[in-house]
């Protein structure tokens, strides 16, 4: 019996240039929000981390997509292979970045964007779309 193993293909993108006076925003595969503080001036750097990708693997299809839409719809953003713990030491300035589970950033994390305010257990999933419905319509 074969053993069936899942592996990430990430391209070998580590170089940057940075202007370290600046702050940076770090984008990842959870997060490629064009409308993310883009009216504040910094460095834009989608980081691909290949712990992440080790415990949770997609294809070099899935890679390729969040590389294009990033680049198609983030001006000026960079990308970087490798770990955040690797980027830091490039700047003294401050990392903003979204709030993501997965995230292991030392920075400022912005809250991620939410479909509502509703909060709270909820029995079933029709109870807490009711709640949800009020706010969206």
């Amino acid at each position: 019996m074969e053993r069936f193993e899942l592996k990430t293909e990430l391209p070998s993108l580590r170089y940057i240039e940075v202007n370290s006076a600046e702050p940076f925003f770090i984008y990842n595969y959870y997060n490629v929000d064009p409308l993310w503080r883009a009216e504040e001036k910094g460095n834009r750097i989608l980081l691909l981390e290949p712990s992440v990708f080790e415990k949770y693997p997609v294809s070099k299809k899935c890679i390729d997509f969040c590389i294009a839409l990033a680049k198609e719809n983030i001006p000026n953003i960079q990308i970087y292979v490798g770990e955040f713990s690797e980027l830091q030491p490039l700047s003294n300035s401050i990392f903003y970045f979204k709030e993501h589970p997965l995230n292991n950033y030392v920075g400022h994390e912005d809250s991620r964007d939410w479909m509502s305010d509703v909060k709270g257990e909820f029995g079933s999933f029709f109870s807490y779309w009711k709640k949800v419905k009020k706010q969206l319509v």
